[in-house]
């Protein structure tokens, strides 16, 4: 669109782990689509992504599909901190058309290091709230 405003549309194959989505019943399969805008801002000279996300998550358990509509809203920023080193602070909401309208909110900070231009490395602590459980997780992550 132009260089403050992505949008795209993407599906994924995956292979749901219960223990984390109360939704879904063991060997859940999901074929999931989204539609989403990214809006990449600068406030005070730190740089912020906007991410607006529609989900369709068709669920596939016991031989039958149940289709799941959700909305979701993420407020990130990655704060250079020299030129390898950088903060990445990001929460995102889920809200749902029906049932518990947010039964999900992901708060996650981390410090991330730049290896090069096209890969970087990240240690961060992932707070989940979803359905009334709080779940922690140190992540470590490669781009």
């Amino acid at each position: 669109m132009n260089s403050k405003w992505i949008a795209n549309f993407t599906y994924g194959y995956i292979d749901v782990d219960r223990t984390f989505d109360p939704d879904v019943t063991p060997n859940t399969i999901e074929h999931r689509f989204f539609e989403q805008l990214l809006n990449k801002v600068e406030y005070f000279k730190i740089p912020f992504t906007h991410r607006f996300r529609l989900e369709h998550r068709n669920l596939y358990s016991q031989n039958s599909y149940k289709l799941i509509n959700r909305i979701r809203y993420r407020f990130q920023s990655k704060i250079p901190i020299t030129h390898k080193f950088y903060g990445n602070i990001s929460n995102e909401f889920f809200f749902q058309f029906n049932g518990n309208i947010c039964p999900e909110n992901r708060f996650y900070s981390a410090l991330g290091f730049y290896l090069n231009k096209t890969i970087a490395f990240e240690l961060g602590f992932l707070r989940q709230h979803i359905n009334n459980q709080n779940l922690n997780r140190l992540q470590i992550t490669v781009y």
